[in-house]
C-alpha cells in the first residue's frame, strides 16, 4: 500500500532535511520508502515474468503434443491415399507402377517441404509474452511516484 506524502506550500525544509513544521516526513524517509516500494515492485515483476514464461512453455508443449498426435493420424490416412494414388496413376500410364510411385513421391516431398517451412515459421512466431505491458505499468508507476516526490520537495 503506497502512502503519498503531501507538502504544504508554506512548509520549508531546513538545512538538515526536516520540515520547519516538524510534522512532515523527512526526505530521507520518503526516499527510503520509495526505494523499498521500488524493490518490492521489481521482485513482483520478476515473479510475474517467471509465471508468464512457465505458462508460455506449458502452452507450447501442449500445442506441440497436439500437433504431433494429429500428424500421426494424418500420416496413416496419407499412406492409404498415396497407395491408391500410385495404383491409379500406374493404371493411367500403362501399368507402370514404378514411374507412378516416383511421380507421386516427388510431389509429396515438395508439398511436405512447403508445409514444414510454414510450420517452422508459425513456431517462431508463437505466443507473445505480456511481460512488456506489466513492466511498462511498473515503470509508469515509479515515474509518477518520483514526479510526486519532486513536486512535494519543490512545494
Amino acid at each position: 500500500m503506497a502512502t503519498h506524502a503531501r507538502f504544504d506550500t508554506n512548509t520549508q525544509l531546513q538545512s538538515n532535511g526536516r520540515s520547519a513544521a516538524g510534522d512532515e516526513p523527512q526526505l530521507r524517509d520518503l526516499l527510503r520508502q520509495l526505494a523499498g516500494e521500488g524493490s518490492h515492485l521489481l521482485r513482483g515483476e520478476v515473479a510475474l515474468a517467471k509465471l508468464e514464461m512457465k505458462d508460455m512453455a506449458r502452452e507450447i508443449a501442449a500445442d506441440s503434443a497436439r500437433m504431433v498426435s494429429s500428424l500421426g493420424v494424418v500420416l496413416l490416412g496419407a499412406i492409404a491415399l498415396l497407395a491408391a494414388t500410385v495404383i491409379g496413376v500406374g493404371h493411367l500410364i500403362g501399368d507402370r507402377y514404378g514411374l507412378a510411385a516416383l511421380m507421386v513421391g516427388v510431389i509429396m516431398v515438395a508439398v511436405g517441404g512447403f508445409m514444414a517451412r510454414t510450420g517452422m515459421t508459425e513456431l517462431r512466431n508463437g505466443p507473445k509474452p505480456h511481460i512488456g505491458d506489466s513492466l511498462k505499468r511498473g515503470t509508469e508507476w515509479a515515474s509518477d511516484e518520483v514526479r510526486e516526490l519532486k513536486q512535494g520537495i519543490r512545494s
